[in-house]
């Protein structure tokens, strides 16, 4: 047999059984995001610290986070099939 929880209810003066399976209450209290941890530019190498920097650093560089899933080889591979997109062009109208 489980155990059971009790919590008291000092208005009532009573005890009173807590169900476990249910959900939790809602939390009511703003939530605070961390600022981000240091690190060094990856072009200038000087280090960069909290959000505000590293929005102003991403500005600067004309940089941008990558989306989830998204790498760094997609730009270089899209500018590849875009360079290779326009070649076949030019060859279909100026035939060798």
């Amino acid at each position: 047999m489980a155990r059971k929880r009790y919590r008291y209810d000092p208005e009532t003066r009573k005890c009173y059984e807590i169900d476990l399976d249910a959900p939790p209450a809602p939390r009511s209290g703003p939530y605070i995001a961390s600022d981000y941890q240091a690190y060094d530019c990856p072009i200038t190498g000087r280090s960069v610290d909290g959000k505000r920097e590293h929005r102003e650093n991403l500005k600067q560089h004309n940089c941008r986070v990558l989306e989830p899933g998204e790498t760094r080889e997609a730009p270089k591979r899209s500018e590849e099939a875009f360079n290779t997109a326009v070649d076949r062009a030019v060859d279909k109208m100026m035939p060798v």
